[in-house]
């Protein structure tokens, strides 16, 4: 990094600012009885906008609570109110980082107890509304310092530009998550969320578990319709998380205080006892404000996901076409005579890697979910040299050979599990068990010499070039195996497990590594940072899938994100319907293709060579919702969703059940010139009744249940 710049602050409360501002974000402070506090977070260039001065003071930059100290303000149940106010402001630091962008610092000292606190703001580009934050806390004392809650952002003065909030026209999107119902947008008001008149009136989201985004994905947002602004977050974690919203106790004019953060004490069971000398980390999140709603929120944050987060892959950066024998196909169990006549009928289609997912290491008859561990070819399912005969076909066809696992657990009944404890995440002394498996520890060497020699294994001795690593169960609130709190052990797991997948892409570098959690229960930046593909359900409906890939396209980047098409029926409009599912994101073809007829085969080859021809786009394209984002339980109604890129407009358009023959689409804002045509399927006799006018597209299809991708000019 180029040499940094330190300056002091030193001014006037009442006419002066510390401001950060770049990438189209303005992050405004200011210091009071030497503690910095926070003015607001607004887009660079919109008018100035000056916080009252009552109750300032009471905002500090910083978000810490220690053991022995309690809060400083009558926060009653609320979050706010640490030893923030006690802090020192020491100086900004402004540093090139080494891929283009910015990162500044603000130091922080609290002199009574030794306490260096450092608080960063990263810009991965001069173009991207989005700041990275986190914050490091560091003992120059003598004294151990306990660590309660150590917030990685905190905002004042949201939504407050249009007065009190509960009496602006204030929003709070948010995603809730199920097990085959992801991506649930659902747009609040605050009373909805209990935020009524009292000030001490909050809502708190968190995820309690290692599974980040099993009951709501982290990720949300605040929008004020009155001004036309809108702040969104992701946390960048896989495991606990909160984030929490609500009035600040500084009167109805100063809107909303926002912390955003990982584990503590109160909602994710973390304590650190932080000795003379050590660092502790939070973890990292990302925040913006921009003009507009919902789109321009997901837009930013598409784009922040391309250059701050997702790495580049020498052989996934093509998107090549995955099949995967699991859903409505062979449901784990596989045998050479079950999977030649799949292979064949992949590498017909066109599919580039073949993956084989669970139950080839359980022998017939015996559970596949108790026998995860050792990850070894079962001789009775596969004798001889059939499974070495099987990767092999696969690649003879072309194919990337792939296969399922579950790297971080161990069945009881797998040899591996009676290796000593120490070897197992525990609690109170005693293995952690979820449904007959046990944890890996990710910080014990002889764990991460087994699982470094799996992979190895799979890469050296089969050629496998693909992994789907699944994770179907959760820990909870954490293990006291090597630390202070349960929550503690949780944090230093998942960067351990983090550690070991940065090793193998060192290892390895051609290896594809899909992240999935049952579908999408395990959905963050933590770990897509580190995979390359995100599962986003096990949703075995076709017809309920398009709402899932709607609302997740809003939290995971569409190069990234695989949707299942799983056409097993010979039924045409079905199987449109699946690969329309599909084609603006990753293909994760399954299902029985060696039973379908030459036509729906002929539909599916059609769809794939479409993706081939344009998968480029996805890379480029933005996300946008037409008609909003619909609920997996909706039925009855019409839906769609587009993706814009600098050489296409493309539309997917679905009529699930609805009694509607024809549905009209606004299309306000696109630069678009009237020309819209059906590009999937392309034949005459599939193509709808369509007519573009005043920036509406007006469209018929023929079923109750159907879909059909356009291209819009």
């Amino acid at each position: 990094m180029a040499e940094a710049t330190l300056r002091r602050l030193s001014i006037d409360l009442s006419n002066d600012q510390l401001l950060i501002d770049n990438a189209g974000l303005r992050f405004t402070f200011y210091q009071a009885d030497n503690c910095l506090v926070v003015g607001s977070l607004l887009p660079s260039g919109y008018e100035t906008w000056n916080p009252p001065i009552e109750g300032l003071p009471h905002c500090p930059e910083q978000e810490i609570k220690l053991t022995g100290e309690g809060q400083m303000l009558p926060a009653r149940s609320r979050s706010i109110g640490g030893c923030g106010l006690l802090l020192n402001f020491q100086g900004l630091e402004q540093t090139p980082t080494n891929n283009g962008g910015t990162l500044y610092t603000l130091h922080h000292r609290r002199d009574d107890i030794g306490m260096l606190v450092r608080s960063y703001y990263e810009f991965a580009d001069s173009q991207t509304p989005v700041a990275r934050r986190w914050v490091e806390v560091e003992n120059q004392g003598n004294e151990p310092i306990d660590l309660e809650q150590v917030e990685s952002t905190t905002l004042y003065h949201v939504a407050a530009q249009s007065g009190d909030p509960l009496q602006s026209n204030v929003r709070v999107h948010l995603p809730f998550s199920s097990w085959s119902g992801e991506g649930q947008w659902r747009c609040l008001h605050l009373p909805d969320l209990g935020i009524t008149a009292p000030d001490s009136a909050h809502y708190r989201a968190t995820c309690l578990g290692s599974r980040s985004s099993a009951e709501k994905s982290p990720c949300a947002m605040i929008e004020d319709r009155d001004t036309g602004l809108i702040w969104f977050w992701q946390i960048e974690h896989s495991s606990s998380w909160k984030w929490e919203i609500g009035r600040a106790h500084l009167g109805a004019s100063h809107g909303l205080y926002l912390l955003i953060g990982g584990p503590d004490e109160n909602y994710g069971h973390w304590w650190k006892r932080l000795l003379p000398g050590q660092v502790f980390r939070s973890v990292p999140i990302a925040i913006g404000c921009v003009s507009g709603g919902f789109p321009e929120a997901v837009e930013a944050l598409t784009k922040y996901r391309r250059v701050a987060c997702r790495k580049s892959h020498p052989v996934d950066d093509n998107l090549p076409v995955i099949f995967n024998d699991y859903m409505n196909g062979i449901w784990g169990d596989p045998t050479l005579e079950k999977e030649l006549p799949l292979i064949e009928a992949a590498a017909k289609v066109g599919c580039e890697v073949f993956c084989m997912d669970s139950g080839y290491y359980a022998a017939p008859g015996d559970s596949w979910w108790t026998n995860v561990g050792e990850w070894l070819p079962d001789n009775q399912r596969f004798p001889g040299d059939d499974f070495t005969r099987l990767m092999r076909t696969i690649r003879d066809k072309g194919m990337i050979p792939g296969i399922w696992i579950e790297s971080e657990v161990c069945g009881i009944q797998n040899v591996m599990s009676q290796k000593p404890d120490d070897w197992f995440l525990s609690r109170h002394g005693k293995r952690i068990a979820y449904n007959k498996r046990y944890f890996w520890n990710f910080r014990h060497p002889e764990v991460i010499k087994h699982l470094d020699s799996v992979i190895d294994r799979f890469v050296n001795e089969y050629g496998i070039g693909y992994v789907k690593n699944d994770y179907n169960i959760d820990f909870y609130c954490g293990t006291d195996t090597d630390a202070d709190s349960f929550g503690e052990g949780m944090l230093k797991h998942t960067r351990a497990f983090y550690h070991w997948i940065e090793r193998l892409h060192e290892r390895h570098p051609q290896l594809i590594w899909e992240n999935c959690a049952a579908g999408g229960l395990r959905v963050d930046y933590g770990i897509l940072s580190r995979a390359q593909i995100q599962s986003s359900s096990d949703q075995e409906d076709y017809a309920c899938y398009a709402p899932v890939t709607i609302g997740s396209s809003a939290l995971v980047l569409p190069e990234q994100m695989a949707v299942w098409t799983y056409p097993h029926e010979n039924d045409l409009e079905k199987t449109i319907y699946n690969m329309v599912n599909v084609l603006l994101f990753r293909i994760h073809y399954a299902g029985r293709p060696d039973l379908l007829d030459e036509e729906n085969i002929d539909l599916i080859k059609q769809g794939i060579d479409y993706y081939k021809r344009n998968r480029q786009q996805i890379s480029q394209a933005i996300p946008f919702y037409p008609l909003g984002v619909p609920g997996v339980e909706d039925d009855g109604r019409w839906m769609a969703m587009g993706m814009k890129s600098n050489d296409s407009i493309r539309l997917a358009v679905w009529r699930k059940n609805s009694t509607d023959h024809e549905c009209i689409i606004p299309l306000k804002g696109l630069p678009l010139k009237g020309n819209v045509r059906c590009v999937y399927p392309s034949e005459p006799c599939y193509q709808p009744k369509m007519q573009f006018e005043k920036n509406q597209l007006r469209i018929e299809l023929p079923n109750k249940c159907s879909a059909r991708l356009l291209e819009l000019s």
